[in-house]
């Protein structure tokens, strides 16, 4: 019954439809927003403050990558539904400070996410061809996992 409604939530959170689930509403101050990181300093600690069942979701991309356009909106809608992790985005061509985080995590194709939990990454998904699903399965495994 519990996998019907995270199936039935995930759904509605794909298709643009807000999720039916017993969650309190989130403020618009509270919600979670996708932003960018200042420097690599900010970056690393970022990553450090990923702790206990705090998940860091970082998504590397380019301006002129097709597959990144469409899943922007996607990631917007997961940063709203889950507002106790945060998200981040790195466009690689927009700064020098996104070309050496890139840089400096080994990313050579995009979209590529990164998720981190207890100051260390914990899953690498790459590819044109992610869905929001993937990503949500992946966050929900990580916040669960020990």
């Amino acid at each position: 019954m519990l996998r019907l409604a995270f199936a039935w939530t995930a759904w509605t959170l794909c298709a643009g439809l807000r999720p039916t689930s017993n969650r309190r509403p989130v403020s618009a101050a509270r919600r979670a927003a996708v932003r960018e990181f200042e420097s690599l300093d900010h970056f690393e600690a970022a990553v450090e403050s990923a702790a206990g069942d705090r998940l860091l979701v970082v998504d590397f991309s380019t301006s002129t990558c097709l597959p990144c356009q469409k899943f922007a909106p996607q990631l917007e809608r997961v940063a709203e539904y889950y507002p106790e992790c945060s998200f981040f985005a790195v466009v690689g061509d927009r700064s020098d400070v996104a070309r050496r985080i890139a840089r400096s995590c080994d990313v050579s194709e995009v979209p590529t996410f990164f998720l981190y939990k207890d100051g260390e990454r914990r899953r690498r998904m790459t590819g044109g061809k992610l869905t929001s699903m993937d990503l949500i399965d992946a966050i929900e495994d990580l916040k669960y996992a020990t």
